[in-house]
């Protein structure tokens, strides 16, 4: 067994994709769990189980749609990716006929089904000014990816990626700062005289009441290195704070503010207003698609938003304990007492 050195300090290093699969999984975890489903049917087929509110949400959160259908000669209902089927197209630009995508690289063909997309700019029209002088629709559609997976170019999960890019970037400078806060030694020391040295620092961090050291360590040699970097973690704080309301506010979830961001009562208001738009526009896709598998194959599918006891636990600023957005963290008053 390989023996660890105590002054190993390998295990407080991080990459900067640590910082991003942080705030990426969690981002992640509340897109999964926004929504909560009711009444889809589950077979006992490990092939073909039923719709799983997991898979369903996150091929919509991925990729920006995903198809609700029962495929030909499979009298079951499926949630799976999509691919338009040549290049015919209704006159809201949606395909004529698509075909579902299995992991496995097969296809399945199917004549009854529903495209839900996540939310209202997921759909088959063209964005506004985006359409290219001279190009076809179908040109157009395959430069915005919509060949490979029937969407446009945009997904909340890459609206998201964006956020959590910014996240790490900030969070791994807060890190750097405060490594610039250390002031390390120098000591010039002879090779008989380094493990004496080594003992001494080890005793002296570790809070020994007394450290025992070798006669001939002359103290006088020590010399203390001044990075001259000035503390800003907490104004980077403050602005990892202000990234993370901003990425759940694409979900619709608001974010309390703190005493550094305060907003007059308007603003408060409208900042909710929109979020709350955000949450229910998302949410009357998910309806429309229920109220259609509904009425076409007599299901008693129903959708709802998640209780906010779930979601809370995820939507709190990570590493911060100034309290969750339901349970705001007490004012600070000028003596500086709660």
């Amino acid at each position: 067994m390989t023996k660890t050195s105590r002054t190993d300090e390998n295990i407080y290093r991080f990459a900067p994709s640590d910082y991003y699969n942080f705030y990426y999984e969690r981002l992640a975890t509340l897109v999964l769990s926004q929504h909560e489903y009711t009444g889809w049917p589950e077979y006992d087929d490990r092939m073909v189980p039923g719709v799983s509110r997991d898979h369903l949400e996150a091929i919509a959160a991925s990729r920006g749609s995903v198809a609700i259908a029962k495929p030909r000669g499979v009298d079951k209902v499926v949630a799976l990716p999509w691919v338009p089927k040549g290049s015919l197209r209704t006159i809201n630009n949606e395909p004529a006929e698509i075909q579902l995508c299995l992991p496995d690289g097969r296809f399945w063909e199917t004549d009854e089904w529903y495209i839900m997309y996540d939310s209202p700019m997921r759909n088959g029209l063209l964005a506004p000014g985006l359409f290219p002088t001279g190009a076809t629709v179908a040109q157009h559609w395959q430069s915005l990816g919509g060949s490979a997976y029937g969407v446009t170019n945009s997904t909340i999960m890459g609206r998201l990626h964006n956020y959590c890019r910014q996240l790490a970037k900030v969070h791994n400078n807060i890190n750097r700062n405060l490594d610039h806060q250390l002031k390390p030694y120098i000591v010039p020391t002879s090779p008989q005289m380094r493990t004496t040295v080594d003992t001494f620092f080890r005793e002296l961090y570790s809070g020994a009441p007394y450290i025992k050291v070798d006669a001939r360590l002359d103290r006088e040699t020590f010399q203390v290195v001044q990075t001259g970097v000035p503390y800003q973690a907490n104004e980077m704080l403050q602005t990892r704070r202000e990234l993370w309301a901003e990425a759940i506010s694409v979900l619709g979830i608001t974010s309390e503010t703190t005493k550094k961001e305060r907003l007059i009562a308007d603003e408060i208001t409208m900042n909710r207003q929109e979020d709350t738009i955000t949450l229910n526009a998302r949410l009357m896709k998910r309806v429309d698609m229920c109220n259609w598998v509904n009425k076409t194959w007599g299901l008693n599918v129903s959708v709802n938003l998640a209780d906010r006891a779930v979601l809370d636990p995820y939507t709190q600023d990570p590493f911060d304990g100034r309290g969750t957005p339901t349970q705001p963290a007490p004012e600070e008053t000028d003596d500086g007492k709660v």
